[in-house]
């Protein structure tokens, strides 16, 4: 028995220590929000989206390739440059975090290449093109190496450990995010229609007659 006002015993004392949660795989590292989608599913969205924006630089003249989505924002040349970058160093990350234990993944800095690159001035066509070539040779390589390499990890320098899994949900939702600025950026650059536009012109001379 313990002397009145002397502490418990280090025996009997008992500490309770909560389990650490395990991480969501569903939350990204590199954003910080959560991808639901499943991997299978993401892959097909990934394989499509090479049609969709084929489908919304269709036709673009030079000066529709250098239609912005904002006032400092880069152009559709310049996005559809940053996508093929993008696919380029995803490229590099998914086989390192594959084939190498601990692998560390490499940053970029997208201003920096946009800017040291000259993505103003690239070939808009053949950027496409090479960028949906690229997404399809990585989409192959990741069905050849299988469900557990998406499991496999490696670690950035400013958002910690990712897997592959992560990244491809991750670039799911990059490819969304620039696709809906090439949208806006097609969409600001529009020309009214051509009856739209004469039926303005024809409000424009009634409003003169009747002054």
């Amino acid at each position: 028995m313990s002397s009145p006002g002397s502490s418990p015993s280090a025996a009997t004392e008992v500490t309770a220590t909560a389990a650490a949660p395990a991480p969501d795989p569903a939350l990204c590292p590199a954003c910080k929000k959560t991808h639901t989608i499943a991997d299978a599913a993401a892959m097909k969205q990934l394989a499509q989206t090479p049609k969709r924006l084929a489908k919304l630089v269709n036709r673009l003249d030079a000066n529709g390739w250098k239609q912005s989505y904002g006032p400092g924002k880069w152009s559709i040349r310049q996005l559809v440059a940053h996508l093929r970058d993008c696919e380029m160093v995803y490229a590099v990350r998914w086989r390192k975090m594959i084939a190498e234990e601990n692998a560390v993944l490499t940053p970029f800095d997208q201003d920096l290449w946009a800017s040291g690159t000259v993505y103003a001035k690239q070939d808009g066509k053949q950027t496409v093109a090479t960028w949906s070539l690229l997404r399809a040779t990585n989409l192959e390589m990741l069905k050849l190496a299988g469900k557990a390499a998406l499991t496999r990890a490696g670690n950035h320098p400013e958002y910690g450990a990712i897997t592959a899994g992560q990244l491809l949900r991750h670039i799911l939702a990059h490819d969304e995010n620039h696709l809906a600025h090439i949208e806006q950026a097609r969409a600001t650059g529009r020309k009214p229609a051509p009856r739209a536009a004469k039926a303005k012109g024809a409000g424009k001379k009634a409003a003169k007659s009747r002054r």
